[in-house]
């Protein structure tokens, strides 16, 4: 790659966003990823995670039952925990209920249950005690294949994405499908490509009071007389719509919008959602991604001269765009803001997965220590020395879990 692709990339996805968070259990979200870290820190990452189930887990194991249901007093539904009142008028949490309204908002959890299990008068329906999130091309899944060999995590349940659903009854659906307590000593998982980032193409929720109000504004405009796309959609539907979505998620930045880490906050309640991510290098990730479509070299020539013509176009869509709404907002509504972003070839998608930023400081303000940062590097880069840790008992933090397969 030449040093004028180089710069340019890194001008962008380092000197203007930033990156992630290297370590953020516990730190702040300024602590972005400058440089490789030293070898003896490959392995810090596998044993944080560890460390993060062990914490769950407590020192007896972890206990997966409460007492049979003729023992226990009879309590709440889920739709019980459904209630707006739970918000204690946090405007937030308000803006979350109004999305949606079936999703129990902090539920009291059973006590003594190591994963964060609601108990209902119909027995426990247990959530996901940790969530791996990811994003297309970061080699993720390989990085932290490793967690599917540890006998305490279940990972065997297949649900669907959360944030994810199809529509207002969807959120205490999802709830619903993970059931009952895994077996004693393990806590659930979940697993979803891509909850990382929401921008427009898999927004999931975050985009579902805009796509009802447009919806609504086509079905009127669309059969009207003249060209829909240049005389109506841009100039009514789409901004009648981002009118009503800056109503409905809000508008006012960090901690103020509806954005999936707030969401899973308010179901999960304070400081009781774990989420973990393993990011590659952003610089890496879009020359990966821009092979791996064929669409790409199509367009712009299979060759270095292809790829740094991407790259500029896309670069420079992607700086207009936050010169004049601001790069957080470009990240999440990038096409969607006016019709020139709308004509940019695939929307800028490459480049918004890789500003990983304006992503990961929501999902540190929503969960603080419950979430956990990683770098693909780290964990895939010197594997014959993670391996040889992990059969020494290195990667051992608690008596009760360890890195070796069950």
């Amino acid at each position: 790659m030449n040093m004028k692709l180089m710069v340019l990339l890194f001008s962008l996805l380092f000197a203007a966003t930033a990156a992630a968070p290297v370590y953020v259990e516990g730190a702040t979200a300024g602590r972005l990823l400058q440089q490789r870290p030293d070898p003896p820190t490959i392995v810090n990452g596998t044993i944080g995670v560890i460390a993060m189930v062990n914490a769950r887990l407590g020192t007896t194991g972890g206990i997966n039952h409460v007492d049979p249901p003729g023992q226990r007093r009879l309590v709440a539904t889920l739709a019980d925990y459904a209630d707006p009142t739970r918000c204690h008028a946090d405007p937030l949490c308000l803006r979350v209920h109004a999305m949606e309204p079936t999703m129990p908002i902090a539920p009291k959890l059973a006590d003594g249950v190591v994963n964060p299990c609601i108990e209902t008068k119909d027995g426990l329906v247990c959530l996901p005690s940790v969530h791996l999130i990811g994003g297309w091309h970061m080699f993720a899944k390989e990085a932290l294949s490793f967690l599917h060999q540890i006998k305490q995590l279940d990972t065997s349940h297949d649900g669907s994405c959360f944030d994810d659903w199809g529509d207002d009854s969807g959120g205490g659906k999802w709830v619903q499908q993970w059931g009952s307590a895994p077996a004693a000593g393990t806590l659930k998982v979940a697993t979803c490509n891509k909850l990382l980032g929401w921008y427009p193409a898999f927004a999931g929720r975050y985009t579902s009071a805009l796509g009802k109000e447009y919806g609504a504004c086509k079905e009127r405009e669309v059969h009207k007389p003249g060209d829909y796309y240049t005389q109506r959609m841009w100039p009514i539907c789409r901004p009648a719509a981002m009118r009503v979505h800056d109503a409905a998620m809000g508008s006012g930045g960090v901690g103020q919008e509806a954005t999936p880490p707030f969401v899973m906050r308010t179901l999960y309640g304070q400081g009781r959602a774990k989420v973990i991510s393993a990011l590659r290098h952003p610089v890496d990730r879009l020359e990966t991604s821009f092979w791996v479509h064929a669409h790409y070299p199509k367009k712009y020539g299979v060759s270095p001269a292809g790829l740094h013509a991407y790259v500029a176009e896309q670069t420079k869509a992607f700086d207009e765009c936050g010169a004049t709404h601001g790069s957080r907002r470009c990240a999440f509504l990038f096409e969607l803001l006016e019709a020139k972003y709308g004509d940019i070839f695939f929307h800028c998608d490459q480049i918004i997965r890789g500003v990983y930023e304006p992503f990961m400081r929501d999902w540190h303000a929503a969960l603080g220590d419950g979430l956990l940062v990683l770098r693909v590097e780290d964990l895939l880069d010197s594997p014959a020395q993670s391996a040889s840790r992990g059969k020494s008992g290195a990667l051992v933090v608690a008596p009760q879990i360890t890195a070796s397969a069950s």
